[in-house]
């Protein structure tokens, strides 16, 4: 009779631990379900937010470089500051989403350099040589700063570089802009001259209050 009922109890202390076990691992399971859910949707978030900043920064740009000879389009100011507008926006997304001081900071520097190449093509819409080669350059200058915001993104995410990605020789490139952009080779040597002159200036710190 004992023996029998020892048998029962154990039999249903065993029960009940495989119902605790059973939980316990169902709990832990449903927990890296949802952190895993969690940090997917974080995920498409920061993908999200980065890919609608940097096609809206495309478009800028490529309506801006329409804009200058040869082809010498209309510029449609109040639609590229509703785009602009709506970068704004983006980049405060970014830096609620972003991991890494770089990938904000690189955003920033794009929404600047957009308002630059907007504001400088709306104050000249004759399109002076002066005007058409700083443009030129800043607009060269806006789409190698996204290509360094898409690294910085694919890094965060862990898509690692594109293979491919072209290393760049600065003076080159700025010789190769300004020489498309203006015809006088010496007016060439005196613009980069100054923006040579430009980047050994110390930076101040009015960045701090953007």
């Amino acid at each position: 009779m004992w023996l029998t009922i020892a048998t029962a109890v154990l039999s249903a202390a065993a029960a009940l631990g495989g119902v605790a076990l059973t939980s316990r691992f169902a709990a832990r399971n449903q927990g890296r379900q949802w952190e895993h859910e969690k940090n997917q949707k974080y995920r498409e978030a920061r993908l999200l937010a980065a890919n609608e900043f940097v096609s809206k920064s495309t478009q800028i740009r490529e309506a801006c470089l329409r804009s200058l000879p040869p082809r010498s389009d209309a510029l449609n100011a109040d639609e590229l500051s509703d785009l602009h507008r709506d970068m704004r926006m983006l980049a405060a997304r970014l830096r609620l989403t972003a991991l890494k001081f770089d990938t904000v900071h690189t955003a920033m520097q794009i929404l600047d350099t957009s308002a630059e190449i907007l504001k400088l093509l709306k104050r000249d819409p004759g399109r002076s040589e002066h005007t058409i080669a700083i443009a030129t350059l800043r607009i060269a200058s806006l789409r190698l700063t996204e290509e360094s915001l898409v690294s910085y993104v694919r890094e965060e995410l862990g898509l690692g570089e594109l293979d491919g990605m072209p290393q760049y020789d600065e003076e080159s490139m700025l010789k190769a802009f300004l020489s498309k952009a203006l015809r006088d080779q010496e007016a060439v040597a005196n613009v980069l001259a100054q923006i040579q002159e430009i980047q050994r200036t110390p930076p101040d710190s009015s960045w701090l209050a953007r």
